[in-house]
């Protein structure tokens, strides 16, 4: 990351291993990274993947299943689809790790910042549905 230095009137560049919250510099990066991220994964992976802030997305069929040796001392994983397991792949390379826990395994329906994607009828009547939470259903009433 660049930081304008005003005492020499130069760019200072220093390595930050993650995103840096709470510095000005933090939005654009936050949004760019992933953008770029999502851009490798569709050029050379061939996915269909976006993402909104830290949040990726991806669609893929949940019986595309990929088993993955631990890297850096991690544990074997066996991810549900390729396409969950390549933007992650990218993000490491890059050096920026993606929280395990946030993972959400393949399938036909989701929930992703407070709506559910329901994939399930695309195949048999090519329709893809989307409809809020509950929480989110409560929180657009008031």
């Amino acid at each position: 990351m660049g930081i304008y230095n005003l005492d020499s009137d130069a760019v200072d560049l220093h390595e930050v291993l993650g995103l840096p919250f709470g510095l000005t510099a933090a939005p654009v990066i936050f949004n760019h990274l992933p953008a770029a991220i999502c851009a490798i994964a569709r050029v050379f992976g061939g996915m269909a993947v976006d993402a909104f802030f830290d949040d990726f997305i991806c669609v893929d069929q949940a019986d595309a299943p990929i088993k993955v040796q631990g890297v850096k001392g991690q544990q074997e994983r066996l991810w549900s689809s390729s396409a969950q397991w390549a933007p992650d792949s990218i993000a490491c390379m890059i050096g920026l790790d993606l929280e395990p826990s946030k993972h959400k395994p393949a399938r036909p329906s989701n929930v992703l910042l407070g709506v559910e994607g329901d994939l399930s009828m695309f195949k048999s009547d090519k329709k893809i549905s989307f409809r809020p939470t509950v929480c989110a259903h409560k929180l657009l009433a008031h």
